[in-house]
C-alpha cells in the first residue's frame, strides 16, 4: 500500500515539474541583479545618504546663517509709537509735546530685517564636523562589506541550487536503477528464485529513492524562492542555473603568503568608526573653551508695506565662555571617553577574530580539497564495484541485498562528491570574501 502511495506521489510531482516553467540564471547575472535590485543594498545606500547629510549639516560650523523677515503692526502705544517714528525718521519738534507723547495717534510701522550670523571660532564644532566625516567614510566601507556579504550569500544559494539539480540527476538515475531492480526482483520472486526478504529490500530501496526525489524537488523550489527574494523577482518560474556545479580553480599557496586583512572594507570601516568616536571625545574636551561668533543686522522701516524709506544697521561679535553647566559637560566628556575606548576595544577584538577566521578558512579549504579528492576516488571505486556486482547478479552469482547495497553506496558517493565540491567552492568564496582577494 505504501509503495502504491509513494508511486502516485512521485507521478504527481513529476507532472507538476513538467508543467512548471523554468527560468535560466547565471551567477554573473545574479550578482548584477543583487547590486541593482536587492532591498538591503538600497537600505544601506539610504543609510549612507543619511550620514552624508549629517556631515553636510555640520557646514553650519563654518558657514554663515542668513535670514530675512518682514513685520508690520499698527499701534497707539506711547513707547512703540515713539520708537517707530524714530526708526522711520519722521520724528519732529511737535512730537515732544506732552499730550502727543502720552496720547499718540495710531500709526503703522513695517520693518524689513536682514540678519547674518557668522561662526568665527568654535573648536568643538569643527572637531565634531571631522568626526562626522569619518563616520560617513566608515558607512561607505561598511556598505561595501555588506554588499560583498550579500553577493557571497547569493553565490552560495546559486551553488546550492547547482548542487540540488546535480543531486536530482543522480537521484533520477538511482530511481531508474531502483525501478529496474524492483521489477527484476519481482520477477525472480515470482519464479521462486529469491526469498521475500530480497523482494522487500528492493521495494524499500525504491521507496527510499522516491523519498529522496521528493526532498530534492522541494529543495530546488525553496532555493529558487530564496534567490528570487534577494533580487525581487516575482515570477512563478523555478530558477535553473545555466551551468552545473564545478570546482572553482582560484586557489594557490601564494595567496596565503600575501594575505593582509587590515585593508579590507570591514576593518577600514571599524578604523574610521574608532577615529570618529575619538574625534567626538576630543570635541567634548574642547567644549570647555570659549566660543567666538559674529553677528549683524540691517533693517528698513516705513509706514507702508515693504517700504524702505529709513534704514539702520548694527553688527558685533560675542565671546562666550560657559564656565559651568551643572556637571552635564563633565558627564558627557566621561561618556564620550568610554564610548571611544569601547569602540577601540571592539576594533581590536574584531581584528583578532577575523584573523582567526582567515586561518580557519585556509585550513577548511585544504581539508575540503582533500575530501573532494577522496570522494572523487570513492565514486570511481563504488561505480566499478556496483558494475561488477550487477553483472554477477545478472548471472545469479550475487545476493540481491549485496547489489542493492552496492547501488546505494554508488549513489551516495556521487551525492557526497557533489557536496564536497560545494564545500570546497564555498570555502574558497568565503576566504575571498574575508580577504577581498
Amino acid at each position: 500500500m505504501k509503495a502504491i502511495w509513494f508511486g502516485g506521489l512521485i507521478v504527481m510531482l513529476t507532472q507538476i515539474s513538467w508543467s512548471q516553467d523554468y527560468k535560466s540564471i547565471s551567477m554573473d547575472s545574479l550578482s548584477s541583479a543583487i547590486q541593482s535590485k536587492n532591498l538591503s543594498i538600497k537600505i544601506n545606500t539610504e543609510s549612507l545618504n543619511m550620514t552624508q547629510a549629517q556631515y553636510r549639516e555640520s557646514n553650519a560650523a563654518i558657514l554663515p546663517q542668513l535670514s530675512i523677515s518682514h513685520q508690520g503692526f499698527r499701534t497707539n502705544n506711547p513707547v512703540m509709537a515713539f520708537g517707530s517714528k524714530l526708526n522711520q525718521g519722521v520724528f519732529n519738534q511737535s512730537d515732544f509735546d506732552v499730550n502727543a507723547l502720552n496720547n499718540p495717534e495710531a500709526l503703522s510701522n513695517f520693518t524689513t530685517t536682514l540678519e547674518v550670523a557668522q561662526p568665527v571660532l568654535n573648536i568643538d564644532k569643527l572637531i565634531q564636523r571631522k568626526a562626522l566625516k569619518y563616520a560617513s567614510r566608515a558607512q561607505e566601507f561598511q556598505n561595501n562589506y555588506r554588499t560583498s556579504a550579500l553577493i557571497l550569500k547569493s553565490k552560495t544559494l546559486y551553488m546550492q541550487l547547482q548542487l540540488a539539480y546535480g543531486s536530482e540527476k543522480v537521484i533520477e538515475k538511482a530511481l531508474k536503477t531502483a525501478n529496474l531492480n524492483k521489477t527484476q526482483t519481482q520477477n525472480l520472486y515470482e519464479e521462486g528464485l529469491i526469498q521475500k526478504a530480497d523482494l522487500l529490500a528492493a521495494q524499500m530501496r525504491h521507496s527510499e529513492v522516491e523519498t529522496q526525489s521528493i526532498a530534492v524537488q522541494n529543495q530546488i523550489q525553496n532555493l529558487s524562492d530564496q534567490i528570487k527574494q534577494l533580487i525581487q523577482d516575482e515570477a512563478e518560474a523555478i530558477l535553473k542555473p545555466t551551468d552545473s556545479l564545478q570546482m572553482i580553480d582560484m586557489w594557490s599557496d601564494s595567496r596565503i603568503e600575501s594575505t593582509n586583512i587590515e585593508n579590507t572594507s570591514d576593518i577600514k570601516a571599524f578604523e574610521l568608526k574608532a577615529q570618529s568616536f575619538s574625534e567626538l571625545y576630543k570635541a567634548q574636551r574642547y567644549s570647555f573653551l570659549p566660543t567666538l561668533n559674529a553677528f549683524g543686522q540691517l533693517q528698513f522701516f516705513d509706514d507702508e508695506i515693504f517700504g524702505t524709506s529709513s534704514d539702520n544697521y548694527f553688527f558685533g561679535a560675542e565671546l562666550k565662555w560657559d564656565l559651568f553647566k551643572g556637571y552635564s559637560r563633565i558627564a558627557k566628556l566621561q561618556k564620550t571617553k568610554a564610548e571611544a575606548e569601547k569602540v577601540e576595544l571592539e576594533q581590536q577584538n574584531y581584528l583578532q577574530q577575523k584573523q582567526n577566521d582567515v586561518k580557519q578558512s585556509i585550513r577548511n579549504i585544504e581539508m575540503a580539497e582533500q575530501n573532494m579528492n577522496s570522494h572523487k576516488i570513492a565514486v570511481q571505486q563504488s561505480q566499478e564495484a556496483f558494475r561488477i556486482l550487477k553483472n554477477r547478479y545478472d548471472e545469479g552469482l550475487e545476493k540481491t541485498t549485496d547489489v542493492l547495497a552496492a547501488e546505494t553506496k554508488y549513489a551516495n558517493t556521487q551525492l557526497a562528491y557533489l557536496q564536497s565540491v560545494f564545500n570546497y567552492n564555498y570555502n574558497l568564496l568565503y576566504y575571498q570574501f574575508l580577504t577581498e582577494k
